[in-house]
């Protein structure tokens, strides 16, 4: 009887060991195969947040080409109502650019989105005087074409480089 104890017992250890040994094989799968998840859904999200800035950026060169033309036929009010939407698409360009372009895009950004204020400032002093001679066409649309400029480099850069983190990704 002690034998036939010691044997159950024996195999009873060696039952626990390899049940144990699977347990955390199958645990260390688990966390493998959920690690793999997060990270694929971490490039999707990222692939998604660079379509949508791309297009964004697209959208905002066609918008600046749109305000050059209203410049040159001096409708200002309709001017001053593009300024805030051109604004607020830059922002939320800059807000989803990854964090492995340079700092000089971000610096870029914000100083078209200040210079965008601006020009909107003088546009507002123009229409208050009711006088759209003030308002330098010339000068106005070549801030905008410079601007045009740095959306279409970053809209490369973009297209190009595919990003390996996101701000927005917390």
């Amino acid at each position: 009887m002690d034998i036939a104890s010691l044997a159950v017992g024996v195999l009873g250890l060696i039952v626990s060991l390899c049940g144990f040994t699977i347990a955390v094989w199958q645990i260390r799968r688990t966390r493998t195969a959920a690690e793999s998840a997060a990270q694929a859904a971490t490039e999707a999200r990222e692939a998604v947040l660079r379509g949508i800035s791309i297009s964004d950026l697209t959208q905002a060169h066609a918008t600046m080409e749109e305000l050059k033309n209203l410049h040159r036929i001096q409708d200002l009010y309709r001017v001053v109502r593009i300024y805030t939407a051109l604004r607020q698409l830059l922002t939320e360009v800059r807000a989803n650019l990854p964090n492995n372009l340079s700092e000089d895009f971000d610096q870029r950004i914000d100083a078209a989105i200040y210079e965008l204020t601006d020009m909107e400032k003088d546009v507002d002093r123009a229409i208050s005087s009711d006088s759209a001679s003030e308002i330098d066409t010339a000068e106005f649309n070549n801030k905008l074409s410079t601007m045009q400029q740095t959306i279409n480099e970053l809209r490369v850069r973009l297209e190009r480089h595919p990003s390996s983190s996101s701000r927005t990704g917390d």
